[in-house]
């Protein structure tokens, strides 16, 4: 099946026209015309340094800063601009080449040529696509999707900072600071610390506190020996989530890696708790494959 073919049996992202008065969309459309697409450099705001590795190994360290990044904009004729992340200075040439002069709604034939030489920048300048069709309609993107809810409940996301103890006075903290969810990153090198976290938050921020859990992919760091970095097989992810399900953990976040499509489908079937995901995923054949499993 084509991408073409597929987005056509879509409910949302294909059916725009569906979703709008066709004379309206035809007359925006017309009017509406690619000018530029220009890369943005946002300062450098504040510099955090280096914060503890979400694997606790004696190796390297996550260094964070605020600002120093960049971000996409696609300008029109009209005056609107969509944003969207930044994208290597050095390909900036050909997204122009590709886009100057077209209609922004062929989003579907922009994104297709966009995903072509590389699907992480070409997803930077698709989302500051969407972000045009948004203004350009007036609509907020979950209503050009076709969503019929207008708020979601915002969580914390921990990077996974420090000792378990660490871990559970920030989501103490959260909690007086007015939170009411937390995402706890999942990852230690043994199956009972990746359950003693969580129990430990549980016990502290008791039962009305949705609690989230990401393994990200199940990844890993190779030791001295090279051993497989892989820490989670389908056994420890399984095993993990029917301990988290009696935790009351709200979802489980990618708990194998990305294109294990068949084992994410089992263990989606196993289990009575939401599992979420798809975060590094591109393109729409690869949300095809994970919607048809």
């Amino acid at each position: 099946m084509h991408r073409r073919d597929f987005l056509s049996k879509l409910p949302g992202l294909a059916t725009i026209p569906l979703m709008l008065p066709q004379a309206a969309l035809a007359a925006q459309s017309a009017r509406l015309q690619i000018t530029d697409v220009r890369l943005i450099r946002i300062k450098l705001i504040e510099d955090k340094g280096i914060l503890a590795r979400r694997v606790d190994t004696p190796r390297g360290g996550l260094h964070v800063q605020i600002g120093n990044f960049t971000v996409t904009e696609v300008h029109t004729d009209q005056g609107l601009v969509g944003i969207g992340p930044g994208i290597p200075p050095e390909n900036i040439e050909y997204v122009k080449n590709l886009l100057v002069d077209k209609d922004p709604f062929e989003i579907n034939e922009h994104a297709a040529a966009l995903y072509r030489p590389q699907r992480r920048w070409g997803a930077s300048v698709e989302i500051a696509l969407w972000d045009l069709l948004g203004k350009a309609t007036n609509l907020p993107l979950y209503k050009l999707w076709g969503g019929g809810r207008d708020k979601v409940l915002p969580y914390a996301a921990m990077w996974g900072i420090g000792t378990v103890e660490d871990r559970v006075e920030i989501a103490i903290r959260l909690k007086e600071d007015g939170w009411r969810a937390i995402k706890l990153r999942s990852g230690f090198r043994t199956m009972e610390e990746d359950i003693r976290v969580v129990e430990l938050v549980r016990d502290a921020v008791g039962d009305d506190f949705h609690i989230l859990c990401d393994g990200n992919k199940a990844p890993g760091d190779a030791d001295a020996n090279g051993e497989d970095p892989t820490l989670w097989n389908f056994k420890r992810a399984y095993d993990t989530a029917m301990a988290y399900q009696e935790l009351n953990v709200y979802w489980l976040e990618e708990p194998l890696p990305r294109y294990d499509y068949e084992r994410l489908a089992e263990l989606n079937r196993l289990l009575a708790m939401p599992m979420a995901g798809a975060e590094a995923n591109w393109g729409i054949h690869e949300f095809r494959w994970l919607l048809e499993q």
